[in-house]
């Protein structure tokens, strides 16, 4: 059977509606996947307030894990950012005790410049890679990331990488 121009002219119309229907359909901003995760089962309706605080933290951590929108809901968003703002004050140990592992991160600079191969390099990525997974100090975290990309030289410059 051969497909008609006027068949074709059918389907693609109906292919467009379809498309146009499926973009007016309303989403749940983070996804059921996500929102099963918040507190299983089926999404709750979305309020605009929560929709601001998913919004902040977006921006203000490197991706709002469920557990950080919790407390900064419950917190309310001034309050989430006040403690932020205080990173001191602030329960870190998970975070440090994953990082501990890493010699090379206590090193004293002269004695860093004495270790001059690749392990230096891997452990300050891997160190970085796990505050910014697993630290409750998210702003602090954003930002050093941010200064460090903003002043520092890469580390691939040759003699570079150890002038830190």
């Amino acid at each position: 059977m051969r497909a008609t121009r006027r068949d074709f002219l059918s389907l693609s119309g109906l292919a467009a509606a379809a498309a146009i229907l499926g973009a007016c359909t309303p989403r749940d901003p983070i996804g059921r996947a996500q929102t099963a995760l918040l507190g299983g089962g089926e999404p709750t309706p979305w309020s605009q307030a929560h929709a601001a605080t998913w919004r902040a933290l977006g921006r203000l951590t490197f991706g709002p894990r469920p557990e950080e929108l919790a407390r900064a809901t419950a917190l309310g968003l001034r309050d989430w950012i006040e403690e932020q703002l205080a990173p001191d004050g602030i329960d870190d140990r998970g975070a440090d005790l994953r990082v501990r592992r890493f010699d090379t991160l206590s090193l004293d600079p002269s004695a860093l410049a004495e270790v001059r191969d690749d392990n230096a390099r891997r452990e300050l990525q891997s160190a970085t890679l796990l505050r910014a997974i697993h630290s409750k100090r998210q702003l602090r975290e954003v930002m050093v990331d941010f200064w460090s990309d903003h002043f520092s030289i890469s580390t691939q410059k040759g003699d570079c990488a150890w002038l830190r």
